[in-house]
């Protein structure tokens, strides 16, 4: 919610595209459908922690003035490559205009809270500097020499620094990323090939070559309905179990809020509903030991069996 919400509180209006079922990510065709020429900015989700197609984004947002504004919360320390082979680190800003980070505990680094923006234009982050304290600047202009207590509040801006304590756990984190990542990773491919005989059961994410994964969350899909099984049911088997399931996300659309607003209706953004009623994200975080993967993908697989069985001896 945060993506939209922050187009609200900027007085523009949100326009969602559905996804892409194999990736969960924004359907770019779609984008491509929808385009128009109010459209202001593309605002992209790396969900997961992988990558969208960076440069058809570019292509499709063109030469003018729509901004790519890259969603890379889930995505710090993820890359892609591009159509020459050279590799690009996601909030490099290669073919957008900013990249927005979230340091909240659960993510890839943590702050304790709070975020950082990207760029490479070197307006945009003179604008992004006053924006984070109150609009004020203390950078005469051009051919102006000010008294060294003088500033200036040239627009309404927030209170929005990090601590210095913050910034310190911030940096000693950035320190161990490369680390982070790679154990991530170590698990995401432990899961995969402990779910690589049960496609009958659920779909593992998919990966897209050219595009490296931060694997901030590994969403399996569970097709409850065609299976005839209860999702809720089996998310608390899970939990019986000592495993806390999770879904990522709800659809936007469908929140009250949206709904009242702007009128959306179920079945407006199918592929997004359908993903959000099948998606179960399971734990993924650095210190999870090899153990407790197993522990997780053998419990996954046991209860959906579990459900399935209860189901069939109430069928008959």
């Amino acid at each position: 919610m945060a993506t939209p919400n922050a187009v609200l509180y900027s007085g523009g209006t949100p326009v969602f595209v559905d996804i892409e079922s194999s990736t969960g990510a924004m359907d770019i065709q779609r984008l491509e459908e929808i385009m128009a020429d109010d459209v202001r900015a593309i605002l992209p989700v790396h969900y997961g922690g992988a990558p969208i197609d960076m440069e058809r984004l570019r292509e499709c947002a063109g030469q003018g003035d729509v901004f790519i504004i890259e969603d890379a919360c889930h995505a710090l320390g993820a890359r892609w490559q591009d159509i020459f082979g050279k590799w690009h680190k996601v909030g490099g800003c290669y073919g957008s205009d900013m990249s927005a980070f979230s340091f909240h505990p659960v993510k890839s680094i943590t702050t304790g809270e709070g975020g950082a923006v990207t760029t490479n234009e070197r307006g945009l982050y003179m604008r992004l500097k006053e924006l984070r304290s109150h609009g004020i600047t203390r950078t005469a202009p051009q051919g102006k020499l000010w008294p060294p207590w003088h500033y200036e509040m040239r627009s309404l801006g927030f209170n929005y620094r990090l601590s210095d304590i913050q910034c310190a756990l911030g940096l000693a984190q950035l320190k161990k990323i490369d680390s982070f990542i790679k154990r991530r990773q170590e698990i995401a491919a432990l899961y995969k090939r402990l779910f690589a005989h049960h496609g009958d059961m659920l779909k593992t994410p998919s990966e897209v070559r050219g595009r490296e994964s931060a694997w901030h969350l590994y969403p399996v899909r569970v097709d409850f309905k065609g299976l005839g099984i209860s999702k809720q049911r089996w998310f608390a088997l899970m939990l019986e179990k000592g495993i806390a399931l999770q879904v990522h996300y709800i659809p936007v659309h469908l929140q009250p809020y949206y709904r009242r607003r702007f009128n959306y209706h179920r079945g407006d953004y199918p592929e997004a509903e359908r993903f959000s009623a099948e998606a179960a994200s399971l734990p993924i975080f650095p210190s999870l030991s090899d153990k407790t993967v197993r522990y997780v993908a053998e419990t996954v697989i046991s209860t959906l069996a579990r459900v399935q069985s209860l189901k069939r001896k109430k069928a008959v």
